[in-house]
């Protein structure tokens, strides 16, 4: 494809380098595909979900909550909803999370 279709109106300064142009033209890049993922997200969270506690994740995974945090903290579980006190899981994400830590089910 050719740079200009990127751009769609934005031009760095003249002044840029070439590199600087270059990160430009693919941040732009990644900025068209989320706003491009925008609609199956707003999808997803719009059907009828299931959310589980932070306590039905520990009880069913089997780990502490030091573990759930950590885990989350480096982006192997990610909660859907996070109240005062308590944080939402997807069940899918919950399973998704159980199968990479424990393995997959006998």
């Amino acid at each position: 494809m050719r740079k200009k279709s990127y751009l769609n109106g934005f031009k760095p300064c003249p002044s840029c380098s070439f590199v600087q142009k270059l990160i430009f033209v693919e941040l732009l890049e990644v900025k068209r595909l989320l706003e491009a993922n925008l609609p199956e997200r707003k999808k997803v969270t719009s059907q009828d979900v299931t959310l589980r506690d932070a306590e039905y994740v520990k009880a069913y995974v089997g780990i502490s909550t030091s573990t759930l945090y950590r885990s989350e903290r480096i982006g192997e579980i990610r909660p859907a909803k996070k109240d005062k006190k308590k944080r939402w899981y997807l069940d899918s994400e919950v399973e998704r999370f159980y199968i990479g830590y424990r393995g997959p089910r006998p």
